[in-house]
């Protein structure tokens, strides 16, 4: 097993930061191997705001991909997609969670030179079913739903924010205190029930490299601390490290101590916490909006607050 390491990191292109969830790691990573004529598969939004895995053969194509999707992603294909493009030899780039990379790797059965993966810290998928219901809850009279960020920057990197645009030039932005998705997605209310015991939680995994945000980084990388977007990298494999030093020329990057960091993402070796009214949360959402229902449900009770402190504190 090869040693993990970790380092932080930001894109030196400062339009492609902004536009990205964390720091623009992913653009340069996926830039690189359309460069060397490679096809890359990420998620995507399409025409009605699902999330699906698409192949992506341009720079442009990836501004599609960019940006966190709080969404189940529909793999479709892409699996096989991907396996028809390695057996001609072409370089590919997979993304997913962690366990769409661990099931690429069990569909394929064997190893190939030309194959790269990155997966992220995964906080859990939310239920495409409550998605769903959010988006009726969003849709506007006489107006058509054009434009979503689950991660805009308006006010800065570390502050959870939703944004969506209309074609009637509306547009409404929405901070964690005021976006019902985003509590229940964050208090993990609405979470897929594998994701409450994740198997493939830990520092070391079956990808090449990881992405992630660099939360804490205040504490353990205080002069890259600028609110602007920076992302945590963790190579796992001589690939993720050749990665790695091909992106240097496009990246400012600093290595750093891989348990302070995953020490401030604990979602990086555990498992989101059952949150015990999940299933009222389900049942409510056939009688209240979709605001009130997230409102009922989303604090835990005093006696799961006090454990899960005690837990964290142990």
């Amino acid at each position: 097993m090869n040693q993990t390491t970790a380092y932080v990191a930001y894109n030196r292109d400062s339009a492609i930061r902004q536009a990205s969830s964390s720091g623009g790691i992913f653009t340069a990573l996926a830039s690189h191997i359309i460069a060397q004529g490679g096809v890359v598969f990420g998620a995507c939004f399409d025409d009605g705001f699902q999330v699906v895995h698409r192949k992506m053969e341009t720079i442009d194509d990836l501004a599609a991909c960019r940006g966190s999707k709080y969404v189940k992603s529909d793999l479709g294909d892409s699996y096989q997609q991907a396996k028809a493009s390695l057996q001609q030899g072409v370089p590919v780039l997979f993304t997913g969670t962690p366990c769409q990379i661990a099931g690429l790797y069990a569909y394929l059965d064997r190893a190939y030179h030309n194959l790269y993966t990155h997966d992220f810290i995964c906080h859990g998928v939310p239920l495409p079913a409550v998605w769903n219901r959010y988006l009726s809850h969003i849709q506007k009279e006489g107006a058509c739903l054009c434009q979503l960020s689950h991660r805009d920057k308006i006010e800065g990197w570390k502050r959870f924010s939703l944004s969506r645009g209309y074609d009637d030039g509306t547009y409404i932005h929405q901070t964690l205190d005021k976006d019902p998705y985003l509590q229940a997605f964050l208090s993990d209310l609405c979470l897929l029930p594998s994701c409450y015991h994740c198997p493939h939680k830990g520092l070391h995994r079956p990808a090449d490299l990881t992405l992630a945000d660099a939360w804490g980084a205040e504490h353990y990388a205080p002069h890259w601390d600028d609110d602007l977007g920076l992302s945590l990298i963790l190579i796992h494999s001589p690939k993720g490290q050749s990665l790695l030093e091909a992106m240097a020329p496009h990246i400012a990057m600093e290595g750093v101590d891989i348990h302070q960091a995953s020490r401030y993402n604990p979602s990086l070796t555990q498992s989101a916490p059952v949150h015990p009214n999940g299933k009222r949360f389900l049942s409510d959402l056939d009688t209240y909006p979709f605001p009130q229902a997230v409102a009922r449900n989303a604090k835990r009770p005093l006696a799961h607050r006090i454990l899960r402190r005690l837990r964290h504190i142990i």
